[in-house]
């Protein structure tokens, strides 16, 4: 026991004594990476996952480091139709991607088939981040 001991403390104060010698000291902190926070609405409406053709959705991001509004160097949407085709919008080459505040962006789309639908927001560059969301889309009772 006392040989363990012994040699126990000699290791600590060998390593209290050397280890500037090792490197450096390292510090680990967290924090909250650039975020989108997407949603799809009816104007005037809440979120919901379900509806019919001929509505147009609102498909909404925003961007946040940490706790505060930001812009990515470039955003792109991309939505994909029920046929598999992906249409791609660019923020300031693509007029109906529009920015509404610091961090806030969106897109009116009406779309045309029935089935599930994709989109994805990609903020590039400066604070980039991306989400993904899908809705389904129902034909009418009327027709």
């Amino acid at each position: 026991m006392a040989v363990w001991g012994e040699f126990k403390w000699g290791v600590r104060r060998f390593w209290e004594q050397y280890s500037p010698i090792f490197g450096a000291t390292v510090t680990i902190s967290t924090s909250q990476v650039t975020v989108a926070t997407i949603s799809h609405i009816i104007e005037g409406g809440s979120t919901m996952p379900e509806y019919v053709v001929g509505n147009v959705l609102k498909l909404a991001a925003n961007f946040k480091n940490g706790s505060t509004d930001v812009d990515p160097g470039s955003i792109v949407l991309k939505i994909k139709s029920p046929l598999g085709t992906i249409q791609t919008y660019t923020y300031g080459d693509d007029a109906d991607l529009v920015k509404d505040s610091t961090g806030d962006y969106s897109f009116n789309y009406s779309p045309s088939y029935e089935g599930r639908y994709s989109f994805r927001w990609a903020g590039l560059g400066t604070n980039a981040s991306a989400a993904e969301s899908s809705f389904v889309v129902t034909e009418s009772q009327f027709n």
